[in-house]
């Protein structure tokens, strides 16, 4: 079977905790079709868990760029 972002959307919409995460999960992947198939397919305990994953690889490497920033101002105000 064949399945869209449409298809992932829908699952992403009936399942609360999907939806939690639903930023993630439907930002369109370099892996398309794989990807709303296991959107579609996966238990929703793995998704969820790598949602998680990558929400908070994205807060730290945001992190890590703003600290970045602070020494750089830190070390111009000196």
């Amino acid at each position: 079977m064949e399945y869209t972002r449409e298809d992932a959307e829908a699952r992403v919409d009936a399942t609360p905790e999907l939806d939690a995460h639903r930023q993630v999960i439907l930002c369109n992947w370099p892996e398309g079709e794989e990807h709303w198939k296991w959107v579609c397919t996966a238990p929703v305990h793995e998704i969820v868990d790598w949602a998680e994953a990558v929400e908070r690889a994205y807060t730290t490497a945001e992190e890590d760029t703003m600290n970045e920033q602070r020494m750089e101002q830190l070390a111009f105000d000196i």
